[in-house]
């Protein structure tokens, strides 16, 4: 970059913030179909990922000199990411459950509540003699009315929503910072 001349320290500068800004706009653009539908906290995963991901890159321009070091924490980012993307879809697989109807389904929850887990084994006073119990989570939701709460503890739906959260979070910002930390090996 040296026989860029004066303006080369500029051209390293404004190719790192293109970069940077692109890796931003990946986080944004893509925010609607993957975000996890949280009560409460709807745009919450993706506006604290861009946050996260924004100070990281701060963090990581600040110490740009040291090419050893960016170059280690490129290939640990895109692992955390490859890790953090599977643990997300395998999260997603065990907790949301989608009725046959909806656009998107919900976040349930990790463990049954003691009254679910009598329904679904047939053992339930709300069973009457001559009906089946519900095969599987995703009838007994699907045909209860659709309130989670009558199939989940509070506290499992809670550590669900978390885990679902926690595992998008960490590949966004992990995804967003592999080509930053590389924009600013290559500047």
């Amino acid at each position: 970059m040296n026989d860029l001349g004066p303006l080369s320290s500029v051209v390293q500068n404004v190719g790192f913030i293109v970069a940077a800004a692109a890796t931003i706009f990946t986080l944004w653009a893509g925010k609607a179909s993957w975000a996890p539908q949280v009560a409460n906290f709807e745009k919450g995963p993706s506006k604290w990922s861009l946050v996260l991901s924004a100070t990281a890159i701060g963090l990581l321009y600040i110490y740009r000199r040291e090419h050893s070091v960016l170059a280690n924490l490129a290939v640990v980012f895109v692992f955390i990411a490859l890790v953090a993307l599977c643990l997300d879809l395998l999260i997603r697989k065990l907790t949301i459950i989608k009725c046959d109807h909806d656009k998107r389904g919900i976040i349930g929850g990790l463990w049954l509540s003691p009254e679910a887990k009598k329904i679904l084994s047939g053992s339930s006073k709300h069973i009457l003699p001559h009906q089946l119990p519900p095969e599987t989570v995703k009838d007994l939701f699907c045909n209860s009315g659709r309130n989670p709460d009558r199939i989940w503890s509070n506290s499992s739906q809670i550590t669900a929503q978390l885990l679902v959260t926690l595992a998008y979070m960490v590949w966004r910002v992990a995804i967003t910072l592999a080509p930053a930390t590389v924009a600013l090996l290559i500047a």
